[in-house]
């Protein structure tokens, strides 16, 4: 994008909806592609309805280079229970040192080429999923 002193705004949404299963492994999974002016990714929720406690990492993945930012516990039930609501991962404990918008929410910016990948390091539950909604701006 060229440079200019003209403010940018967002020109479209971007969605990203994406589940890990048992078949998956431990496969690094695309949450999230930047659109080609880069993204503003404004939020990362994780459900799960698997019966343990799973863990998943969230990378940016660059030149076929994953970039681990960090690792979220998801309990068990997270967003499928009643008592247990989903994971907020943006503004999890886990995840330190992201920037904040003007209304005072963290944010994470991505730029033209960059994915934001997800990966649970041990497999899920069979019969069990864990699903990751994310959503941005395109620049």
């Amino acid at each position: 994008m060229a440079v200019t002193a003209t403010p940018v705004f967002a020109q479209a949404v971007n969605l990203g909806l994406i589940t890990i299963v048992n078949a998956d492994g431990q496969t690094y999974k695309t949450a999230f592609t930047a659109g080609s002016n880069g993204s503003i990714i404004t939020s990362i929720i994780v459900s799960s309805n698997d019966t343990s406690n799973r863990d998943i990492t969230i990378n940016v993945t660059r030149s076929a280079v994953n970039y681990q930012m960090t690792q979220v516990s998801i309990p068990l039930s997270a967003g499928t229970s009643n008592s247990v609501p989903c994971v907020n991962i943006l503004n999890n404990a886990q995840f330190p040192g992201l920037e904040y918008d003007a209304s005072g929410n963290k944010i994470l910016r991505l730029k033209s080429g960059d994915t934001l990948t997800v990966n649970a390091p041990v497999t899920v539950t069979a019969a069990k999923t864990i699903t990751i909604f994310t959503s941005g701006e395109d620049l």
